[in-house]
């Protein structure tokens, strides 16, 4: 009877722990294979059915942002009366024109327009007279003016109204052969319409090539016009 005792008391002292101890005891997939962020197995693990690459991976997330670049240009200022082109004749025109508006009232009383008188006094200041270019300059000016009243003279709807009375500037220059090129906005006046007539018309007059006497490559042209609207 004691013995029987004893063996019955040895089983239920073992038992628990055997069952611990138990290799083929069932435990939890959980438990039994687990694996690093990088889909390694941990040592002393069995591998069983389960893969790394069911292993689930934790990557970075990485944000790529879209970086514009914006290259700064050189922006030239060109000042009122300043020559375009460095190195060669300046040739600055002065015009005063009226509008249909003004031209419907009659002959022009120029002795009591403000206009008028500011236009004559620049045109006086900056006339070419006398030299070997003086005769290709009065050709330019008077071609020039000409090609503007055979395209817009009698053209109605065109506002000739211009901010404060300031003239609309264009720069351009003049090669050997008479082209006209280059031809630029420098001043709208507050009437960008009005400017971008007058540099078409400038862009397409014909005008004779340079004569003998006029040994430079283009002259400078700073075109000034005042318009009584």
């Amino acid at each position: 009877m004691r013995p029987l005792f004893l063996i019955l008391l040895g089983f239920l002292i073992t038992f628990p722990l055997g069952c611990f101890l138990n290799p083929f005891k069932s435990t939890p997939d959980a438990e039994r294979f687990k694996y690093t962020a990088s889909g390694k197995e941990v040592k002393g693990r069995s591998s069983g059915l389960e893969r790394p690459e069911e292993a689930l991976i934790s990557r970075p997330e990485v944000i790529v942002k879209e970086t514009t670049v914006i290259k700064e240009r050189d922006v030239t200022v060109v000042e009122q009366g300043v020559a375009v082109f460095e190195g060669a004749p300046l040739f600055t025109v002065i015009y005063y024109a009226r509008g249909p508006e003004q031209r419907a009232k009659g002959p022009a009383n120029k002795s009591n327009s403000s206009i008028y008188k500011r236009a004559k006094e620049a045109h006086m200041t900056h006339m070419l007279q006398t030299g070997p270019y003086a005769a290709y300059y009065k050709q330019i000016r008077d071609r020039v003016k000409l090609h503007w009243n055979f395209l817009y003279n009698d053209v109605d709807g065109i506002n000739y109204k211009t901010f404060n009375d300031l003239p609309i500037i264009i720069d351009a220059r003049i090669n050997r052969s008479g082209i006209v090129s280059n031809a630029r906005i420098v001043e709208n006046a507050g009437n960008p319409v009005l400017a971008a007539l007058i540099k078409g018309a400038i862009e397409t007059v014909l005008i004779d090539r340079f004569p003998r006497g006029i040994d430079d490559e283009f002259i400078n042209l700073d075109f000034q016009w005042y318009f009584e609207g």
